[in-house]
């Protein structure tokens, strides 16, 4: 497995709905979530919330054995909860999963003890 890290700025006055639907996924959409991260690979994933002076954050950090390539399956995924998934992340970060497939990945500096 590959992992792989991402920040995205949480837009002003959204780091309570971000909050929302993070607990979203951990309950009432678990199951589509979990079917979601099955399609696209990825088999570990885990998301922070960092308060920074410049404003919050959310840190992405996941696995999966091509990580470019889940990130292009879950640009053209058109299912109804992937869509409302997409929108929930637009509408926090500005960040839009459909046009940034195709973008590089963060880059890896460090890796230590595994």
């Amino acid at each position: 497995m590959k992992p792989i890290a991402a920040a995205y700025m949480v837009l002003p006055g959204k780091t309570e709905k971000a909050k929302a639907f993070m607990k979203s996924l951990r309950t009432t959409h678990a199951k589509d979530f979990a079917a979601l991260e099955k399609k696209i690979k990825t088999t570990k994933e885990s998301i922070f919330l960092e308060h920074t002076p410049q404003g919050d954050m959310i840190i992405d950090y996941y696995e999966s054995t091509n990580p470019q390539k889940s990130i292009q399956i879950m640009a053209k995924l058109d299912d109804k909860f992937t869509i409302w998934m997409k929108d929930q992340i637009k509408e926090i970060t500005g960040f839009d999963v459909n046009t940034m497939a195709n973008e590089p990945l963060p880059e890896q500096l460090l890796k230590f003890g595994y």
